[in-house]
């Protein structure tokens, strides 16, 4: 049995990582190039990191709430991490703001550690229907 490195290269991202048909108000995919299985260097996981980086639109009340006020408000921070197992290039964020930007990147992770990430990618939900 080999011992587990950390990865030793970024996942990369395709020249189109958020595919349109797919970027829906509250959920969208977002994708990503495998590491090559000489440089992952053991069992492979990918981390995807979410931050939250534009202001959402509260279209029904006629205000822009800050960033920072919609966080607030919802109780949660502009920052997450989701697992991938390694066989995947690919997640699917549900329940997420419409109308809203975004970053995303990607890094391997293997028992050893997280390795480097991938270029941050921005991207923003379309407004959704108001209710």
């Amino acid at each position: 049995r080999t011992d587990q490195n950390t990865p030793a290269v970024a996942p990369q991202i395709p020249s189109d990582p958020v595919p349109e048909d797919t970027l829906k108000p509250t959920s969208v995919v977002l994708t990503w190039e495998a590491i090559p299985p000489d440089d992952a260097n053991g069992e492979l996981t990918y981390i995807v990191m979410i931050e939250v980086t534009g202001q959402t639109m509260m279209r029904r009340k006629r205000q822009t709430n800050t960033l920072q006020q919609c966080l607030d408000a919802a109780g949660i921070t502009n920052q997450f991490d989701v697992s991938v197992p390694g066989n995947q290039t690919s997640t699917t964020l549900t329940n997420i703001a419409p109308f809203t930007g975004y970053l995303y990147s990607v890094s391997g992770n293997t028992s050893a550690g997280l390795g480097p990430s991938s270029a941050a990618v921005p991207f923003s939900t379309p407004e959704g229907t108001p209710t």
